[in-house]
């Protein structure tokens, strides 16, 4: 049916809310949510049409014959062929470029309908690209159906929050559908006929103009006569192709099942026309079925909505079906012929399902993961051997859970379930399981899969180890880790690459067991600057950076960490945004803060376009840190939000130790002890020793100070001699020194004043290898003790050096603590005052850092993957809030630090 319009009048005016806030230079996105019927490809086209010069308006739709060609959506986008191959982040980029380009001209409306039918890449890209958009003048109107949580539409539905609007369109209100009815030249309908008319179809346009094209005024307004439900849309559909002429009917059969976008030619010659079909196309169009656009070489049919498609194919015969494919694989070629082969065959044909596969292969080897899948789906429908379609199920499942479509994959979890277990299906199974979150029953599997694997079968093995490992890893079981880990190497025949991957995992779960000396034994060939280190290796040099920031060699870290993390641009794999989430918890511990919030809120940005679960806590975990110390609550609550929802849903045991060390952080930011244990004790009596490894989280230390702030002196003497000894076994100085201070002020909540002071200086001699924070809470700690033996003088001194090193990491909250300390020592402070640069947002932060190492604006773009008008935006307030005017002031600014790592 062709598009009608009438009402909407107040999403049209959001609409042009949302286009206002676009033109003066601040992009917006705009969800719009309706059930199929409901209007919303008429709304979008409406509202686009308003659209004048210079607005440049690109409208374009999902189609789900083209969900499995990867990018197909996008390339229409951007009309230029993108890559296959090419990944979701790096097209994102792409795109973002392309907005910047278009930007140039005038302001830009992208109406993007149905993206709940369109190729997951070309989702996740259009995600990607419109996170990093910012004032740019630029509107996304993206409409969907609704769909199940998760995946690119969940990822646009939160970023509507900050940027934009959500939009759920409804049944049409009583006098849109009187306006509906005069539109379709049926005249005023009386005021119960339109009752009766949205009561039964809920206001949907589709189903009201298909009652109005069926049913006579009378008919309406007759009581007595029961109208047809919604439900029968497809009766309604078939009902008025049945009144057409013969070829027409035939054409419109040929061209549902030729799909969208058919030309005449080929839609006439399966429907068994003699002439060229134009007066059938003539019968269907003004039938309101179908649209002809005039293309380059003739003319292409679309459906009027894909309902209308969805309801002719339904009343199709398996027969007459299977007919109309046969002949349409004589007008196609290559795998859309193979698709209409397949569909023409309704029972068993092992030769079609061996040509099905192996044009898989080919569109495997070209990086056509959808439809190398699509195509072992149909070839395992086709198997006659329980076996082979197993093994093409298999297959399949695999490849979609390779492009990332855990959702597809999922609904054949039970028909995995049901095939004969070997190594690979049951391979597949944990691989599902684990990146739906449920990492027990895919630890079982693989395991199940190990045991039934062949030890000749080496590719196969070293993945499972690898996986293993991991999960032993976020399981808090680090020593079963290593074991995994060691099994892959003592096998015979490993390629590099092999060899490479199973020495990562080995020197990731030896750092979580503590023994960082025998981790960098394991990758001591690398050569020592990491910008020598082969790529083919960086997995191995992201490791030694993770045992080198938990060996207290935190410089060495962030600097092989940077490096792994500076080719994210190019291969934005989840283990390079965890090198970018280490190197910005080694600049918190550093004290280069600035980098560091700029650093971690991009890989939080960056981990929730992976949309890889697992890995969000680590990566929201310094932003806490940092906003939390630096008193910015709600900014810091935001983040601790998001890593509760993630811990809760992937449920393992190094997520919630995690969620528990941020949130105890927060505690004893906000100066309190008592939530602190609150918060700390699951972990901390839990049966794992992982959270309590020396270098690996804060948690120990802060649980126990908080212990003695409440008096529970018993019980911190008790843990505070389980932490030193670890930690002197491992020689963790920094650890050493913080526990040092927790003694110290253990000692003085008991009145041992000697013993005290011991702990104090021994904390004082180590506080050059402490984190960054820890150095001034031991002058606040020490001085707060001396203050109390009424040692006035020394008490300022130590005071006056914790509040210097607090203020300048902007850490107002432990500034506020040190001046009551030194209001009661008699000395009287300027009143705390934040940074200069707490001022700026984490982004504004990141692009000074960067503008003054000397890069332009467009490097700083290529960077941080932003368009350039949006570094010059952040740039312009970075010199407003600074009170600065150029590029030399701002590197001269004292609040700017010079840093020792270098942003990527």
């Amino acid at each position: 049916m062709t598009e009608l319009f009438v009402g909407r009048e107040e999403q049209l005016a959001e609409l042009d809310a949302q286009w206002a806030l676009g033109c003066a230079g601040s992009a917006r996105l705009v969800l719009l949510t309706a059930e199929a019927g409901m209007g919303k490809s008429a709304l979008v086209r409406a509202w686009a049409a308003t659209l004048a010069p210079p607005a440049q308006v690109v409208i374009v739709a999902g189609e789900e014959d083209e969900q499995a060609l990867e990018f197909a959506l996008l390339e229409r986008i951007m009309r230029t062929p993108v890559a296959r191959d090419l990944d979701p982040f790096a097209a994102g980029a792409r795109l973002l470029g392309w907005f910047g380009e278009r930007s140039e001209a005038g302001p830009v409306a992208l109406v993007v309908d149905d993206i709940q039918a369109s190729d997951p890449s070309t989702a996740r890209a259009l995600l990607f690209a419109l996170r990093r958009l910012d004032q740019d003048p630029i509107v996304a109107l993206v409409a969907t159906r609704p769909v199940p949580s998760g995946g690119p539409v969940a990822g646009l539905d939160r970023l509507c929050v900050d940027r934009g609007a959500r939009i759920t369109l409804g049944g049409l209100e009583a006098t849109e559908v009187s306006a509906l009815a005069g539109a379709t030249g049926r005249g005023p309908l009386p005021p119960r006929a339109v009752e009766r008319l949205r009561a039964l179809t809920g206001g949907s346009p589709l189903h009201l103009r298909a009652l109005l094209a069926e049913l006579s005024t009378a008919d309406l307004t007759d009581p007595r006569i029961e109208l047809p439900a919604p439900r029968s849309f497809a009766m309604l559909v078939a009902s008025s192709l049945s009144r057409l002429p013969e070829t027409a009917q035939r054409l419109g059969r040929a061209v549902a099942v030729l799909g969208s976008d058919v030309d005449v030619a080929s839609a006439a010659t399966v429907a068994a026309l003699d002439g060229d079909g134009a007066a059938a196309v003539q019968s269907l169009e003004q039938a309101g079925l179908l649209v002809a656009q005039q293309v380059t070489g003739g003319w292409s049919l679309r459906w009027a909505h894909p309902l209308v498609r969805s309801a002719i194919l339904h009343d199709l015969g398996a027969g007459d079906r299977a007919a109309l494919h046969r002949r349409a694989a004589g007008v196609t070629g290559g795998t859309d012929q193979l698709r209409h082969l397949a569909a023409a065959t309704l029972g068993v044909d092992e030769v079609l399902a061996e040509r099905l596969e192996a044009q898989a292969e080919v569109a495997l080897a070209q990086h056509g993961l959808g439809a190398a899948a699509e195509l072992l789906l149909a070839a395992r429908r086709l198997s006659g051997n329980r076996d082979a379609a197993g093994t093409r199920l298999v297959k399949a499942v695999s490849i979609l859970l390779l492009r990332g479509d855990v959702a597809a994959a999922q609904p054949f979890a039970d028909a995995l379930a049901d095939l004969p277990e070997t190594s690979e299906s049951l391979r597949v199974r944990a691989q599902l399981a684990w990146m739906a979150g449920d990492a027990a029953t895919a630890r079982s599997l693989g395991q199940r899969a190990w045991d039934a694997s062949e030890p000749h079968d080496i590719a196969l093995r070293v993945g499972l180890a690898s996986m293993l490992a991991q999960l032993e890893i976020l399981a808090g079981r680090p020593k079963t880790a290593v074991a995994w880990s060691g099994r892959v190497l003592s096998t015979p025949s490993l390629s590099e690459a092999q060899r490479s991957a199973a020495r990562t995992g080995l020197v990731l779960a030896l750092t979580m067991t503590g023994r960082v000396d025998l981790a960098l034994a394991q990758v001591a060939d690398l050569p020592e600057d990491p910008a020598a280190v082969p790529l083919a290796r960086h997995g191995e040099l992201r490791a030694r950076g993770f045992a080198k920031l938990i060996g207290d060699d935190i410089g060495g870290a962030v600097h092989d960490l940077l490096t792994v993390a500076a080719l994210i641009g190019r291969d934005p794999a989840p283990e390079r945004l965890l090198a970018l989430a280490g190197a910005a918890e080694g600049e918190y511990r550093l004290g280069e803060w600035t980098a560091a919030i700029g650093h971690a809120e991009q890989a939080v940005s960056l981990g929730e376009d992976a949309e890889q679960m697992w890995l969000l806590v680590f990566v929201h975990f310094v932003p806490v840190l940092i906003l939390a110390a630096r008193g910015q609550w709600a900014q810091a609550e935001h983040h601790l939000a998001r890593i509760t929802e993630v811990a809760r849903l992937i449920d393992d045991e190094a997520s919630h130790a995690y969620r528990a060390d941020a949130r105890v952080h927060f505690d004893l930011c906000r100066n309190d002890p008592a939530a602190a244990v609150q918060h700390a004790q699951p972990i901390m009596q839990g049966p794992h020793a992982a959270p309590r490894e020396p270098g690996v989280m804060r948690l120990p230390v802060n649980y126990t100070s908080a212990l003695v702030s409440l008096g529970r002196l018993d019980e911190a003497d008790r843990t505070l001699g389980e932490l030193d000894a670890r930690a002197r076994e491992t020689g963790r100085v920094s650890r050493l020194c913080a526990l040092a201070r927790v003694r110290g002020e253990l000692a003085a909540a008991r009145r041992d004043t000697p013993g005290a002071r011991v702990a104090f200086e021994a904390a004082l001699e180590m506080q050059g290898c402490a984190d960054a924070l820890e150095a001034g809470l031991v002058h606040l700690s020490f001085g707060r003790f001396r203050r109390r033996r009424g040692e006035r003088r020394a008490a300022t001194e130590q005071l006056t050096l914790g509040r210097e090193v607090f203020e300048r990491l902007g850490a107002v909250p432990w500034v506020e603590r040190c001046d009551a300390e030194l209001a009661l020592a008699g000395m009287q402070t300027a009143k705390a005052t934040a940074s200069p640069l707490t001022a700026l947002t984490p982004k504004e932060q990141l692009v000074a850092e960067l503008v003054c190492r000397g890069r332009t604006n467009r490097e700083v773009a290529e960077d941080l993957v932003l368009s350039v008008k949006t570094v010059g935006y952040h740039l312009g307030n970075v010199y407003t809030k600074l009170g600065v005017h150029s590029r030399t002031q701002l590197a001269a600014h004292p609040a700017m630090p010079a840093g020792r790592s270098q942003p990527i």
